[in-house]
């Protein structure tokens, strides 16, 4: 009889494990029918709860932990979540999620934590991916110009700089630029290096712009402002996608007038894939190349010195009363010292890979490392720099 006790406890043991490591499949689509890529599935049940993915086809596959009836929610930006209930293991189930309305929840990093805008305790504005996918811009600072509140300028084909509620110079090295939680910002020479930007924008989930003072929560560098850039899990965006880009710039009036309009181009490739249900992989490949920019030549315009009352003499440099005056530098390699600097263009290839392993417990961590070759004049709060090819920047994190 204790034979059979035993044996029979077991079995009873073996089909309680099997029961439990039975998975709850299924398919998640839109309204449409049409399958959606990438969608985030959690299944919580009296062990906790497990987070899966939808594969290319829209369909998952998750072993829930503990005993059911389980809770299975499949949420992806852009629709709404949709949650069902009593769920038992080994159930195939169906989710068919709505398109969000405006009114919907955007969910922000304002406070370096997951909030919705409306909550966010400080002035913020979101770029979103539908808005960088249809935008014609060359680079980040021209997406950017249009949000409110901050300004850009464009001083050569590689450098961007731009600062929140003030005048934007040069040297305006008061806002932070992060990607995905890194500084961008290098504060010896307080630049941000936009090279280390992924280049294809289908990458980036959406931009947020933190305006106003900011550095309680972000750091010293983060005086005037924030830019945060976050970009797409390999699970979100699980596809190959190839893009190109081409177009010219004029340079009339300029120190490169007789070169004619200049050129530029870019283009790369992305590819992301789940692996499995613990790994994730996103590999990008990009470059850009642009002609220099144009300088202003001749000379500063003179104005009267509005700190004294003698009267500027506005065609004599140099004179009492005047403001301004001083040469631009000469676009040419054969100038005379101190007023000869080269503006050349910019060649920016760039590789970044990235891979996330998804934890049981529905952490994530998330190893990444990328490489960046750039070229071109950078201005800096201890001068001016020409980068010559082969000069490169390149990154490795876990997170």
């Amino acid at each position: 009889m204790r034979k059979i006790l035993a044996a029979l406890a077991v079995v009873f043991m073996a089909v309680s494990v099997f029961a439990q490591s039975v998975a709850i499949t299924g398919a998640v689509a839109d309204e449409s029918g049409g399958s959606l890529p990438g969608a985030t599935v959690v299944v919580t049940g009296s062990g906790g709860s497990r987070t899966g993915y939808t594969g290319g086809d829209g369909k998952f596959s998750i072993v829930p932990a503990g005993a059911g009836p389980y809770t299975v929610q499949a949420s992806m930006p852009s629709f709404v979540a949709q949650k069902k209930d009593g769920v038992a293991a080994g159930a195939d189930v169906a989710f068919s999620l709505k398109i969000a309305g405006l009114g919907e929840t955007v969910v922000v990093s304002a406070s370096k934590i997951e909030s919705t805008l409306a909550n966010a305790p400080v002035t913020m504005s979101v770029v979103s991916s539908q808005t960088l996918a249809t935008s014609p811009s060359a680079n980040f600072g021209d997406i950017l110009r249009n949000v409110p509140g901050v300004n850009v300028i464009q001083t050569s084909a590689r450098d961007v700089n731009l600062s929140m509620r003030q005048g934007t110079s040069t040297l305006a090295t008061s806002t932070l630029v992060l990607l995905d939680g890194r500084s961008l910002y290098l504060d010896f020479f307080g630049i941000v290096l936009w090279d280390l930007v992924p280049s294809n924008p289908s990458d980036i989930k959406q931009i947020e712009v933190v305006r106003g003072p900011a550095s309680a929560v972000w750091g010293a560098n983060a005086l005037t402002g924030v830019v945060n850039i976050l970009t797409k899990t390999p699970r979100e965006n699980p596809n190959t996608t190839v893009y190109f880009s081409a177009g010219t710039f004029g340079t009339k009036g300029g120190s490169r007038e007789a070169d004619g309009s200049g050129n530029n181009f870019g283009g790369g490739i992305s590819f992301a894939k789940a692996i499995n249900d613990s790994w994730s992989t996103r590999l990008s490949f990009g470059y850009t190349n642009s002609d220099a920019y144009s300088r202003p030549t001749g000379r500063v315009p003179l104005i009267q010195d509005p700190r004294v009352s003698t009267k500027c003499n506005l065609t004599t440099p140099g004179s009492a009363g005047c403001i301004g005056g001083a040469a631009y530098p000469v676009d040419s390699s054969t100038g005379s010292p101190g007023t000869s600097f080269q503006n050349d263009g910019t060649k920016q290839p760039k590789f970044d890979a990235r891979f996330d392993q998804d934890m049981a417990n529905g952490g994530r961590v998330t190893y990444s490392a990328g490489y960046s070759g750039t070229s071109g004049l950078i201005h800096t709060g201890i001068g001016p720099f020409n980068i010559q090819s082969g000069s490169y920047l390149s990154y490795g994190r876990v997170a």
